[in-house]
């Protein structure tokens, strides 16, 4: 049986970024600023974000990734864990 491994959150998000683009990023294109992770630079990737926070093992975050998307992009509410 082969196994396979899930990609964190952070490669999913940054895999097309290179270290020079992440880089040059602002803090607010991040849902942790101080950390630099979980990129929202775009909607895709805020999309993802509230995709991901749906999951049981990101309960903890949800509600700071939720707020961090819609203050930036609040015309996606009703998406992934801001259905509320």
């Amino acid at each position: 049986m082969t196994k396979f491994k899930l990609k964190s959150l952070e490669e999913h998000l940054c895999e097309k970024l290179s270290d020079e683009q992440r880089s040059k990023l602002k803090d607010s294109d991040f849902v942790f600023p101080e950390d630099r992770t979980w990129p929202i630079q775009s909607e895709k990737q805020a999309k993802v974000a509230l995709t991901w926070a749906t999951w049981p093992q990101h309960k903890d975050v949800k509600s700071k990734v939720v707020a961090a998307v819609l203050k930036k992009y609040p015309q996606i509410k009703g998406f992934g864990a801001a259905k509320k």
